[in-house]
């Protein structure tokens, strides 16, 4: 189960999406809003972001761009919008976008993509899942960091 992140303003294209998500076994959060998008980002990071191009506030390809700028790596990005030219294809993937789907869109497409993009997502094999290094320890498989047994919290970045 990911936790993912859907922004858009449309509240029957948002329920239809977050429907087929949570379906397929997802944690689903919606916004409306770039600005509370941005906001619970800067609370807890999701491993996706599903972000429409045409929003209030900011087109959903500035969002695309600010998000790389707050997490580089980490969080997948795919914009799912009614646009279906090339320039808009070739302009979200430049700003950061891992995918892009043109609405409508079907259940089986939508939710088959990003749980592709989730799959290429996952970390790569690795022996080193922990370092402990008295009073710090760095658990990555849980994402977590403690200073004498007691949780650190940090900014998703």
């Amino acid at each position: 189960m990911a936790l993912i992140y859907l922004l858009e303003d449309d509240a029957d294209c948002s329920a239809c999406v977050e429907q087929w998500l949570v379906r397929a076994g997802h944690q689903v959060k919606v916004f409306a809003r770039p600005h509370e998008f941005f906001y619970a980002v800067s609370k807890q990071a999701p491993r996706c972001a599903v972000i429409d191009w045409r929003l209030p506030e900011m087109e959903g390809i500035d969002v695309v761009a600010r998000l790389r700028q707050l997490l580089s790596a980490g969080v997948g990005v795919v914009m799912l919008t009614g646009l279906d030219t090339e320039e808009s294809v070739v302009r979200a993937l430049k700003a950061g976008a891992d995918d892009y789907i043109v609405k409508p869109g079907s259940e089986s497409v939508v939710v088959a993509r990003i749980d592709a993009l989730l799959r290429r997502m996952a970390p790569a094999a690795s022996s080193l899942t922990q370092i402990d290094r008295p009073p710090y320890r760095l658990d990555f498989a849980r994402r977590e960091v403690t200073v004498d047994g007691q949780p650190v919290e940090l900014a998703p970045r």
